[in-house]
């Protein structure tokens, strides 16, 4: 019993993490949300115990360069898991601008994953009801 209290303490100070976390995003992806004041990590751990509210916030996340690229193949992997239907019921909520940005966001995550499932899939073959409610490439085509 005290070895298990003092591993778990031990895990706790050396700042253990849930490995699905530390395996799936990118550090320039946590810089970019640590720049903006956005606790990703947590809100990722909420997104992936399935909390409509964090998926939510992740799709309305945005960043530039290698972070947006971090952050979509985090989220195209969220999305997947939270389910097709459920993840195109929360971006009916989103503006245009944020559903395009979205639209981009999972079309980076498929082109840079590592997950094989996703390799050379399109948001179409992977999230249809959500592709459904994205804008085109650009607003007003």
């Amino acid at each position: 019993m005290r070895k298990a209290a003092a591993l778990l303490a031990l895990s706790a100070l050396s700042g253990c993490e849930d490995p699905r976390i530390r395996n799936l995003v990118a550090e320039e992806t946590l810089s970019a949300a640590k720049h903006k004041g956005f606790n990703y990590k947590a809100t990722l751990r909420g997104a992936l115990g399935g909390d409509p509210a964090d998926v939510k916030r992740l799709m309305m996340f945005t960043a530039d360069a290698a972070g947006a690229l971090g952050h979509g193949v985090v989220l195209i992997e969220v999305c997947v898991g939270f389910g097709d239907v459920p993840s195109a019921s929360l971006a009916a909520d989103l503006s245009a601008e944020e559903r395009l940005d979205l639209r981009r966001t999972l079309e980076a995550g498929i082109a840079y994953t590592r997950n094989p499932a996703f390799k050379n899939a399109t948001v179409a073959s992977l999230l249809p009801e959500l592709a459904r409610r994205l804008p085109p490439e650009k607003i007003g085509e």
